[in-house]
């Protein structure tokens, strides 16, 4: 399962090894000072939008990879009525990433607290 971890300085997205191959992808590591937004969601699923590719999807229940979308493209690792986190960047290879946590308001609040 996906682990988000907030620091002082950075937001760091680990995946376990089969979702590294699933999403073609490896950890994720975000300067606190580039993250712009933080969304609380009820169903990271159902937020996720646009073109996967590369990545893997489950339908209906699993989503990992990154999502093409007229904005930009976002890094996404959620699961279907799994509570979830988008956070909106800048100057990153992303525009924004969206993971889902069990622990999705404790993350959203500590993305929060110093951003």
């Amino acid at each position: 399962m996906t682990t988000a971890t907030v620091t002082p300085d950075q937001l760091t997205i680990e995946l376990t090894p089969t979702e590294h191959v699933l999403a073609l992808h490896r950890d994720v590591h975000i300067p606190r000072a580039a993250i712009t937004a933080v969304e609380l969601l009820d169903d990271g699923y159902a937020a996720a939008h646009g073109l996967r590719a590369p990545g893997y999807d489950l339908p209906g229940r699993r989503l990992i990879g990154t999502m093409w979308t007229r904005g930009g493209h976002e890094f996404v690792a959620v699961r279907a009525g799994e509570p979830a986190v988008r956070v909106t960047l800048r100057d990153q290879p992303w525009t924004a990433v969206l993971v889902s946590d069990p622990r999705a308001a404790e993350l959203a609040a500590a993305l929060r607290a110093e951003s």
